[in-house]
């Protein structure tokens, strides 16, 4: 079976020479890249190295210029993955440990504890499973019969889950079995679907780039718990200005697209990235282009290498564009959401841009490590998470920590 790459993420984004790359992602003829397991070898990649059998990446933060050198402390969700050195241990002590933990999480504390029944309901249901490795059922079994952890087994919690589509809020709660060997294997103890949102424009620059960032990744997350409300109502008016100033600006009309975006405070790296995926659908059979109220309320924060960015107005909904690869119609409807924000009687796309100066913490991260871990699922996709120790403030490795990836291993060595 092929097994997935991995590689690592400029932080603007990427530019034109990705241009056919990101048409295939667009089409779905190329999937997101994920963490390879390659034994004896190592790659080494924006600074990142690849070790070994177990994967683990070391690296060492550069040191700051003096312009960027903010005394400040950040804010950043807390979710550290602390699995060295473990012992074996009753699955009721697992369980107690894991139910404390899950209150340092925003989504957490709010929700019910687990209970040794589900687990072993769950661990049961799962050990059924025919894509199983005969040595991970037997560990299952015991499991289930002795009600003992052994040292490679441990539980996780995730509330993030990119499932190459659009980002889900969600409350899970695995118990991953791991071995000498990769992979791993989760059993989902608790999954729970709380909302979903689109990408931002940041998320789709940085996934159209190559890959899953780790180190200075680009991540939007909600400050608290959003507020689901009723949609919203636009002029019928200036719905059908910017659907028909979209449609022109596909076929390459400058002024169509000069009219669609607001393009104050665009960089040069954001404005080549939003005018290729207009390109990129000119290659695709359009199904509709509509207009969908944004219907949620909460702070967002957008942040990568202690930089905060912003969009250049208020988001008020989404430009939905339904398309098909005109090559093959046998691949299934896909979405691009570009986000849109009001200014006076119009509405206009947004873009991000830079908000204020990047703020690092009074400390600098030392010594951090990740462990990339693959899990193969039975309709053959994977799912990609990693266990990043000693984060500190570095915001992109406690929220990596609490988020899933699902991709499919299209992509070979």
């Amino acid at each position: 079976m092929a097994r997935p790459q991995f590689e690592a993420l400029a932080a603007e984004g990427g530019n034109r020479s990705w241009q056919s790359y990101r048409r295939g992602r667009l089409f779905g003829e190329t999937a997101a890249p994920l963490l390879a397991f390659m034994p004896g070898s190592f790659i080494a990649v924006a600074g990142l190295v690849l070790t070994s059998m177990t994967s683990v990446l070391a690296f060492a933060q550069n040191e700051p210029s003096e312009t960027a050198r903010t005394e400040v402390d950040a804010k950043y969700p807390y979710c550290i993955v602390d699995v060295e050195n473990l012992e074996a241990r009753s699955l009721a002590t697992a369980i107690e440990t894991f139910n404390q933990q899950s209150m340092e999480s925003p989504i957490g504390r709010f929700q019910p504890a687990v209970t040794e029944d589900e687990t072993l309901d769950a661990i049961r249901a799962f050990s059924m499973q025919p894509h199983l490795p005969v040595n991970v059922k037997a560990t299952l079994d015991r499991i289930a019969q002795t009600k003992q952890l052994p040292a490679t087994a441990y539980f996780r919690r995730f509330t993030r889950y990119d499932d190459g589509q659009r980002m889900n809020r969600v409350w899970w709660v695995r118990l991953v079995i791991t071995s000498d060997e990769p992979p791993v294997y989760g059993v989902p103890v608790r999954t729970k679907e709380i909302s979903w949102r689109s990408y931002t424009q940041m998320e789709r620059q940085q996934n159209a780039a190559r890959g899953v960032m780790l180190l200075n990744r680009f991540s939007s997350y909600f400050e608290v718990e959003p507020n689901i409300l009723l949609k919203a109502e636009f002029p019928k008016d200036a719905q059908k200005r910017l659907i028909a100033d979209t449609k022109a600006a596909i076929e390459g009309d400058s002024a169509a697209l000069a009219r669609a975006f607001e393009w104050n405070g665009v960089s040069d790296s954001t404005r080549e990235f939003a005018t290729s995926e207009l390109e990129q659908m000119r290659q695709a059979n359009i199904e509709s282009i509509k207009i969908r109220p944004r219907n949620f309320k909460a702070p967002m924060v957008h942040w990568s290498a202690y930089q905060h960015y912003q969009p250049n107005l208020p988001i008020v909904g989404y430009m939905d564009i339904d398309y098909r690869d005109a090559s093959d119609q046998s691949q299934p409807l896909r979405t691009l959401s570009l986000e849109i924000g009001k200014l006076g009687d119009e509405l206009r796309m947004v873009h991000y841009i830079k908000d204020g100066k990047p703020k690092l913490p009074k400390e600098l991260v030392k010594g951090l490590s990740i462990r990339g871990q693959i899990e193969p699922l039975a309709d053959g996709t994977y799912l990609l998470t990693n266990i990043i120790t000693n984060p500190g403030s570095l915001l992109s490795a406690h929220l990596a920590n609490e988020e899933v990836w699902k991709r499919s291993p299209s992509l070979q060595f």
